[in-house]
């Protein structure tokens, strides 16, 4: 059709999984404080901390300011089997949830933002903020990574570390 290329069904669904992951903002703000307040399961600690709870990966800031949520954050998720991913990803060996999504007050020390994540089982995920600097290069602000067959307490860089 007028030199556009043909999009596969399976990346329409990875599309579409991806932009269902964001929920509005009322109900974010709900299921961040239920979620900090029952299963929560620290994955690492940084500029913002890292939880995952159930199926969703929670961004959490404590003393939160505009200028700790203008950055992009990067989501890198790194499945058990490479065949979960799509098709256009598999190259690569991990799925890009990158996203710039609003944070929200969680009450009145601290902020944050969830991302729920695929379905497929996950063998690590990267995590971070990233700005562009003068020459148009993404350089990481802070950045973290966990394996989730070790669980809890993996490592973490902050730039320039």
């Amino acid at each position: 059709r007028g030199g556009q290329e043909a999009v596969s069904l399976e990346t329409v669904a990875a599309i579409r999984e991806k932009y269902l992951a964001l929920d509005d903002s009322k109900t974010m703000r709900e299921r961040m404080k239920g979620a900090l307040t029952t299963s929560e399961k620290r994955l690492f600690s940084s500029v913002f901390d890292v939880y995952l709870a159930g199926r969703w990966l929670i961004y959490v800031k404590e003393d939160c300011r505009p200028a700790d949520t203008r950055a992009r954050f990067f989501l890198h998720l790194r499945p058990v089997d490479e065949r979960d991913l799509p098709e256009h990803r598999r190259r690569y060996g991990y799925d890009n949830w990158d996203f710039s999504n609003p944070v929200f007050k969680i009450d009145d020390e601290r902020c944050g933002v969830m991302r729920r994540l695929p379905a497929y089982p996950i063998h690590s995920i990267r995590t971070g903020q990233a700005v562009k600097d003068a020459q148009g290069n993404y350089v990481s602000l802070w950045e973290g990574e966990v394996s989730m067959d070790q669980g809890a307490g993996g490592g973490e860089r902050r730039a320039g570390n």
